[in-house]
Formats: structure tokens, sequence, C-alpha cells
């Protein structure tokens, strides 16, 4: 939110005062030999304090900003680009890990009504009486299940 837009005023102003991209001014931190602008550095705390609380769709919404600003200013593959590169492929993942088990839930369901669905159009019975099955038959349908 207003950090992005923050770093964005900061950037846009340092950009038009100087012919390079940021160098060290007092202004920036340095991070792995990449200087930022401090207003960069104070989203990517931001995000990092929200991964910390495991909000990391929210992190990776202002991580994909910041990204998006600096791709802008640097380039795609500019080093001042790893880092955040870095945090918001974490926090993508993280997104992914816990959104797996709802969508694998979810395509089961689809799954099991698409073929209720497709036994019911045949005239088979979906829940045959108990004593319509062998122990045998029982069998091949826990088998069919595990498919």
């Amino acid at each position: 939110g207003g950090l992005v837009e923050s770093f964005t005023a900061t950037i846009m102003s340092s950009t038009t005062s100087q012919s390079t991209p940021l160098s060290s001014s007092s202004s920036s931190a340095r991070a792995n030999g990449v200087v930022l602008p401090s207003a960069v550095t104070e989203v990517i705390a931001a995000a990092q304090s929200l991964m910390h609380k495991s909000l990391f769709d929210q992190a990776a919404d202002t991580l994909g900003d910041v990204l998006e600003e600096l791709v802008g200013l640097y380039g795609q593959l500019a080093p001042e680009t790893a880092r955040v590169y870095h945090l918001y492929g974490l926090c993508l993942l993280e997104v992914a890990r816990a959104e797996a088990p709802l969508l694998a839930a979810q395509q089961l369901e689809q799954i099991v009504e698409k073929a209720d669905q497709s036994l019911t159009g045949q005239g088979v019975a979906i829940n045959p009486p108990s004593n319509a099955h062998s122990n045998e038959d029982d069998d091949d349908d826990e088998e069919e299940e595990e498919e």
C-alpha cells in the first residue's frame, strides 16, 4: 500500500535528479553489494514481517508491486532485483502449498460428481445395497477408488 507509493515517489524523484541509477547516497541501503533505496528496504522489511506472520499472499502482493518497479528501473535480471525475486518466490511457494490441498479436494469432488453423473446416466445404482456384493466385489471397488 503506502510503502509502495512512497517507494515509487522516491525512485521517480531520484531518477529524474540523477543521470544514472541510484548510487550510494544517504537514502539508500546496501544489500549483498547492491545499493537499494531506503524505501525499497522498508518495503522488503514490511514484506518479511508479513511473511513471519504467515501472511504470504499479502507479502507476495507487496513484493510483486516492488518487483515491477525495480524491473522497470533496472531491468529484469539486474542484481538490484535478486533479493526481491527470492522473497517473492518464497511467498508464491508458500501460497501454492497452502492452496494445494484445497485444490486437490475440489478436483476430487468434481471427479466424484462426474463419475456419479456418468453412472446415473447409464442406469447404474450409485449406492447398491450392501447385500448385493460379495466380499470379492468389495475389494474390486476399493481398488477402483484408489486409481
